[in-house]
């Protein structure tokens, strides 16, 4: 046979082993004992980085507390779907971000395996379509720094976190349209080529074709 009991409430923020029994009379129960782990409910504190691209596969760092590593816990993107997480800590977890067709702004929740979200709070994950660049200029500079680089592409939105890599150096972009960044090239030890890379999360990078030089 089935049955289904619903859990009593529990103090939050403490791990227990839970014996449950059955009974038809409130008086004779089961001689079988099930445990029952009651844990602390998982808390997001935040989440990195807070966008992507569309196509997904980006590993996101979920900081919080209360991770069990004993429990298999999921990360739900609302209507984009859901990837198990990988456990690192008890304040923190991994996962990657599934693959939407389109640009759009999602809630991120946990739950554990087979049960409903877990967490009070969702956190907001924007999904935007890759960048593509197809020129920098000028392409070339001082190895003091301080260039203004203009780049060209496609998709570019403004967002505090988009940023330029000249060789490594991570810098600010300036967003000026969807086509148009500015970046401040960084000073350098030395001559020679650098790569330059445009980022809109500051985690997933763009590589200019060809490089500028620094003298």
């Amino acid at each position: 046979g089935l049955i289904f009991c619903i859990t009593p409430p529990y103090p939050r923020d403490e791990y227990q082993e839970i014996f449950v029994e059955v009974s038809s009379n409130m008086v004779d129960w089961s001689a079988k004992k099930l445990v029952l782990k009651k844990t602390p409910q998982p808390v997001i504190t935040s989440i990195t980085p807070d966008s992507g691209s569309v196509k997904g596969g980006l590993p996101l760092i979920i900081s919080g507390e209360n991770f069990f590593h004993e429990s298999v816990i999921w990360c739900d993107f609302g209507p984009a779907g859901s990837t198990q997480a990988r456990w690192l800590s008890t304040n923190k977890i991994t996962c990657l971000t599934p693959s939407v067709t389109f640009p759009t702004d999602v809630l991120v929740s946990l739950r554990y395996e087979g049960s409903e979200k877990i967490t009070d709070v969702n956190y907001p994950f924007m999904y935007y379509r890759d960048i593509s660049i197809t020129s920098a200029s000028p392409m070339r500079g001082f190895v003091t720094g301080g260039t203004i680089v203009e780049i060209s592409g496609s998709g570019f939105i403004g967002t505090s976190t988009m940023s330029c890599s000249f060789g490594g150096y991570q810098v600010f972009a300036r967003f000026v349209s969807n086509s148009l960044i500015e970046c401040m090239s960084p000073p350098f030890n030395s001559s020679g080529a650098t790569e330059l890379q445009v980022s809109i999360n500051g985690y997933d990078f763009v590589r200019l074709p060809g490089q500028i030089h620094e003298r």
